[in-house]
């Protein structure tokens, strides 16, 4: 088993973003039975708050699902829980690297982004920004999740139809 973390700021709109898309692509590519996958913050001030409504929304109009998240803080025992941690910023990635600071599988999610911006080489966050701030983000997300999808099937040598 195969576990992935997703981190953003507050767990409430990227992270949780990526959580559902992810989850939808590992059913689709049917590797649910190899795969664990969970979201989480590096702040703690939204703990227990369901995902933004704009997220709930671009979740709906492209048909994946965020509903039973709650956001939750990133843990040191996260650690040793997940495989991989994919993170959505800098500063999130340095947060997680000083909380986990042996583990060896911790990348800013967009490295993984076919259609890279090498000036802006993370996902941006849209809690600022209105519904075309989401909009981005989810492409964003999408690109970098099915590229990281496809990475770990090669890495692990799985047989899927979707990365043939």
């Amino acid at each position: 088993m195969v576990s992935v973390l997703f981190v953003c700021l507050g767990n409430i709109c990227r992270s949780p973003m990526a959580e559902g898309i992810f989850k939808d692509l590992i059913v689709e590519c049917d590797l649910e039975e190899r795969m664990a996958v969970d979201s989480a913050g590096v702040s703690g001030h939204t703990e227990g708050s369901p995902v933004d409504p704009r997220t709930r929304r671009i979740a709906e109009a492209y048909d994946f699902d965020v509903s039973g998240i709650k956001a939750r803080p990133i843990t040191a025992e996260d650690g040793g829980r997940f495989d991989y941690i994919l993170t959505m910023d800098r500063d999130n990635y340095d947060q997680v690297k000083a909380l986990l600071p042996s583990h060896k599988h911790i990348y800013l999610l967009r490295e993984f982004d076919s259609d890279q911006d090498e000036a802006y080489p993370e996902v941006p966050d849209p809690y600022y920004y209105g519904e075309e701030g989401f909009e981005y983000t989810y492409m964003v997300v999408r690109r970098s999740v099915d590229r990281f999808l496809q990475y770990l099937v090669e890495e692990q040598q799985w047989n899927t139809p979707c990365y043939e």
